[in-house]
């Protein structure tokens, strides 16, 4: 629950940061995107030697940010490996017995919700942003699955793929 409350505050500043550069850097292929999305679901227990080798970021753990129920690690600013622009980890500690949760910024050529097709299952919209979230904070989509959720973020202007979270919490 505590773990949820926070997944819209991070995705949002952190998609708010490559919306406002208005970057596309990389010409990845949306099955790649998609492929490396799926790569990242099957690492739980999410650990940080893992998520760093797969997304090809170095992470660095982010000690202010930690808490009693996750070790937050985060690539570091103007570090890219398309198709990821930025990732942060929520490392589950002793206290959590989840296997965590990944959320990435993706910059590739636009993929649309109608792209993912049903890879994932049918998704769910979480609903509209509300009034006091930053206007250029995605809208998601949510995937069940049976490890957990995970969310794909849209642009509001361009209707592209800018984030996702894996969440196994």
């Amino acid at each position: 629950m505590v773990a949820a409350a926070l997944v819209g505050a991070a995705c949002a500043d952190a998609t708010a940061k490559t919306e406002k550069k208005g970057r596309r850097m990389s010409k990845t292929t949306s099955t790649n995107v998609l492929d490396r999305l799926d790569e990242l679901a099957k690492q739980r227990p999410f650990r940080p030697e893992a998520v760093s080798q797969l997304v090809g970021l170095p992470l660095e753990p982010v000690t202010a940010a930690s808490n009693a129920y996750f070790t937050i690690y985060r690539s570091p600013a103007g570090q890219h490996a398309a198709p990821f622009a930025a990732v942060e980890l929520r490392a589950p500690t002793g206290r959590n017995k989840k296997d965590g949760l990944v959320i990435v910024d993706i910059e590739t050529d636009c993929l649309k919700l109608a792209d993912v097709g049903e890879r994932w299952g049918k998704p769910e919209w979480t609903g509209p942003n509300p009034p006091e979230m930053p206007r250029d904070r995605p809208e998601y989509y949510a995937f069940k699955q049976p490890w957990g959720v995970l969310r794909l973020g849209f642009s509001r202007e361009t209707r592209c793929l800018v984030a996702a979270v894996i969440d196994a919490t």
